[in-house]
This record gives structure tokens, sequence and C-alpha cells, in this order.
């Protein structure tokens, strides 16, 4: 499973909404580990309004191989990528601790992706909470 995560330093997730990160942290994920595969910069550009469709449109062409997205915020955008993607809002911003949680985690998110239109929270207590 491809995860994005959404950073301007590749250690802490992004404090700004997942597409106004200045790069997106490409890693494959399974149950045994995982794997840093790329760093691809965010080339979506200022949008013309709060929430704008173009904006959705890019992340969407940006990160076409992946399934899960994860980010500390999301912006108005989330309920049109939601369709091409897992969301993942998380409350921990450390991407290695994103990245045990989902490690441990693995079967479900792989089956809420495949449902999709669904968000994932990961809680504090890393508990993932599921608003669909």
């Amino acid at each position: 499973m491809r995860v994005a995560f959404a950073s301007n330093d590749g250690i802490l997730l992004a404090d700004s909404h997942f597409g106004d990160a200045k790069y997106f942290y490409i890693y494959e994920i399974n149950k045994e580990g995982y794997k840093f595969i790329e760093k691809r910069e965010n080339t979506t550009g200022e949008e013309l309004e709060h929430g704008d469709e173009m904006k959705a449109r890019s992340i969407v062409s940006i990160l076409r191989d992946v399934h899960v997205l994860v980010g500390y915020r999301m912006g108005p955008n989330v309920n049109r990528i939601k369709k091409h993607f897992l969301p993942i809002v998380s409350r921990h911003k450390r991407i290695e601790r994103n990245i045990e949680i989902l490690n441990k985690n693995y079967n479900i998110i792989s089956e809420l992706y495949t449902k999709k239109n669904i968000i994932v929270i990961i809680e504090l207590d890393s508990k993932l909470r599921i608003i669909y």
C-alpha cells in the first residue's frame, strides 16, 4: 500500500492542510515494514479560492499511484479526494510514529481503502476513528 505523508521536512507532518505542504513523502507500507520510495514536490500552486476544485484535481494527478494520504489537517477538498484515496488525519506529528500505527492497523486500513468515501482519524491514543 502506497502512502503519502504531507510534510515540509520529511520528519513531521505539515501544520497546514494536506494540499498546502511543500512535499509529499511516499512510502510503501505493508504488515512487515515499510520502504521510503520518494519525495515529491507539491506543484499544485495557489488556490483561486479556499477549497478550489482545481487543487483537488492536481492532488489526484500528483499522487495517482498512492492509496492513502496522511496529514495533520485536511481542508475542504477532502470531500473530493476521498473518492480516490483514503485520507487520514493524524493527531501524531512524527511520520515515523504514523508509519508504526499504519503497520499495526494494516489490515483495517487496507479494507477501508477499498470502501472509498471514508475519512480516518488517528487519535492521540493511536486508536482509529472512522468517519463515513
